[in-house]
């Protein structure tokens, strides 16, 4: 495959139509398209090879706790906040080439730019090659009540910058 670049994708942006039909194809449309009024941002990254857009990634900014019917966790006061993924996908006839594993790493980067704890996604027994992904890149994985086998990875970021000293109490 030749090189893979990644993009964030903004509304109304050149790749936004494909990134949706991509995400129907891949069975994420539902997932793609989810809003809830706990979201504080929503982002959306693609991958391009050849002008043609072969994965996608959308992933919103939240506290973490208003999903889970929880109140937020703070840390120091301060709400804490995580990139989770709503919908993930690559082309068929891309997979197993680094499309996923570079749309997850950038994700990672933006998690880590916006000041996130941590990374999470949900993901459901059957999608085999996106725990494969996951484990190798370092997530750890929970268990959740879902008939359908689905399990929680979360990956901890670094600590957002305190002061210039590191971690101080």
């Amino acid at each position: 495959m030749t090189d893979i670049e990644i993009q964030r994708c903004l509304p109304g942006g050149e790749y936004e139509p494909a990134a949706g039909d991509l995400a129907d194809a891949v069975g994420q449309a539902e997932h793609f398209a989810y809003e809830a009024a706990w979201h504080l941002e929503k982002h959306t990254l693609v991958a391009v090879t050849d002008s043609r857009l072969v994965g996608f990634l959308r992933f919103v900014v939240q506290q973490i706790g208003p999903d889970a019917d929880r109140p937020s966790l703070t840390l120091r006061g301060e709400p804490m906040r995580e990139a989770y993924v709503l919908a993930f996908g690559v082309a068929e006839d891309c997979r197993r080439r680094g499309v996923g594993a570079a749309l997850q790493n950038e994700l990672i980067e933006q998690a880590t730019t916006l000041g996130c704890h941590q990374v999470r996604s949900r993901s459901a027994g059957d999608r085999l090659a996106n725990h494969a992904l996951k484990l190798a890149l370092g997530f750890g994985v929970h268990p959740t009540k879902a008939t359908d086998g689905a399990v929680f990875f979360v990956l901890p970021l670094p600590p957002p910058e305190r002061s210039r000293g590191g971690v101080r109490d």
